[in-house]
């Protein structure tokens, strides 16, 4: 297949990066006539489309990364464009490896669909009001770093076996910093999918922030996810999910549970996770493997609620101030954690009741918790720094097995966090 050529607007590098060329220079694209691979342009290999308009019909495909009727896809960059009113604005085909970088995409039905085992760079795109989602990868694994995705019905979505790395990305805020929530998911993940989800703000959606189903996965770590109307990270028990590892997120002010984990298994472990609707942590109908040296702060229901039934360790987590239980259990499965400042027992008495409240038994804080509790003296819990002081009876007091240990070598910390700085100013801004 002969390489493509490169197709550059009139104007300065700077004119195409503003948009003032795309703005001048429209390929409009006519209603299709029927039969055929109904694109309006075909990308080749190592082509360069750079500061156009590619304006549609309302269906068929923008761009299409792919070689009609054989399957193969082109590894194109489409970059610094405006790519509006298709079925699809920019699709990539197997093996593509197009990159796809600096433009702006809006009004289709999918803004971008990376389909079919595409290995596509999707980076630094604006990409907002696409009406089913905004950047779907089906199947592949595609990397999606440093967008802007708002407005649009799923943010960022995975099916097909999707293993893409979704990175840096604002998913619900648009790139003035305001509050633009996509209308389902931030990021969806279904249908056998285990993308990679890591250093993003997810904010404002309408339904959860990150949504598992369909026996798919996710790896979900070191983001911001905050204010969305479900839960924070959610999967659901009537579609079970086939797993969540959810390490180092700062998760606070969703509508529903911090983190729901429904029938699903895996870990979830580091997370800050504040003033929430619902419970900090809920696990229902789950064989997780481990919560573990979490903080839990503010919430209105318990910090921790666990009603599978089933006891999984529940160790070295601090519950702070939480609506009622600190931690609230079917099992007797918890340990090594530190209660403080929970309120309702729901009906239960006994010595410090408040500090956990066990459904059907167990005992009050487990063996090695920190017992009678004790303040674990945060340095300013009221700016969400909720670091050690010297002196917290937290520091050294986790599970002494030394794949529990700090990276000094001593015994790991009660509420061990590694996730996003709460006080960067970019997270701040939002």
């Amino acid at each position: 297949m002969a390489d493509g050529v490169d197709v550059v607007a009139d104007g300065t590098a700077s004119e195409r990066e503003d948009f003032s060329t795309a703005a001048d220079t429209i390929i409009q694209v006519s209603a299709w006539g029927g039969g055929g691979i109904s694109a309006g342009i075909m990308a080749a290999d190592d082509a360069t489309l750079d500061g156009f308009t590619v304006q549609g019909p309302g269906d068929g495909m923008g761009i299409l990364c792919a070689v009609p009727f054989v399957l193969a896809g082109t590894s194109p960059t489409i970059q610094n464009c405006i790519v509006r009113d298709f079925f699809i604005g920019i699709a990539t085909g197997p093996a593509s490896e197009a990159l796809i970088s600096g433009n702006q995409i809006f009004d289709n039905t999918v803004g971008i669909g990376a389909r079919s085992g595409s290995m596509a760079t999707i980076s630094g795109n604006d990409v907002h009001d696409n009406s089913t989602v905004g950047i779907g990868s089906f199947g592949g694994a595609s990397l999606v770093d440093g967008n802007y995705v708002y407005g649009n019905g799923v943010g960022i979505g995975n099916q097909d076996g999707s293993t893409a790395t979704i990175s840096n990305n604002y998913i619900g805020v648009d790139p003035d910093g305001l509050a633009v929530g996509n209308t389902s998911h931030g990021v969806g993940v279904m249908d056998g999918s285990s993308p990679t989800i890591e250093y993003n703000v997810i904010m404002n959606n309408e339904m959860n922030g990150v949504g598992i189903r369909s026996e798919s996965g996710a790896t979900v770590s070191n983001n911001v996810i905050a204010m969305n109307q479900w839960a924070g990270i959610g999967t659901l028990a009537s579609d079970p999910a086939a797993s969540l590892d959810a390490n180092g997120n700062l998760v606070y002010s969703n509508g529903y549970a911090g983190i729901a984990a429904n029938a699903t298994n895996g870990t979830i472990s580091n997370n800050i996770v504040l003033s929430n609707g619902y419970a900090g942590i809920a696990i229902t109908s789950s064989p997780i493997e481990g919560v573990y040296n979490n903080v839990l702060a503010w919430n209105t229901m318990a910090g921790i609620i666990n009603s599978s039934g089933t006891a999984f360790p529940i160790e070295g987590n601090i519950a702070y101030e939480n609506g009622t239980a600190g931690i609230k259990d079917d099992s007797s499965g918890y340990d090594y954690n530190l209660m403080y400042g929970n309120n309702g027992t729901e009906g239960e008495t006994g010595s410090w009741p408040w500090i956990i409240y066990p459904n059907y038994g167990g005992g009050w804080v487990g063996t090695h918790g920190i017992y009678p509790i004790e303040d674990p003296l945060f340095s300013d819990p009221d700016t969400w720094d909720f670091s050690l002081q010297a002196g917290s009876p937290a520091i050294d007091a986790g599970n002494p097995d030394s794949e529990f240990n700090d990276t000094d070598g001593t015994v790991n910390d009660i509420g061990a966090y590694g996730g996003p700085n709460p006080f960067d100013d970019t997270v701040l801004s939002l």
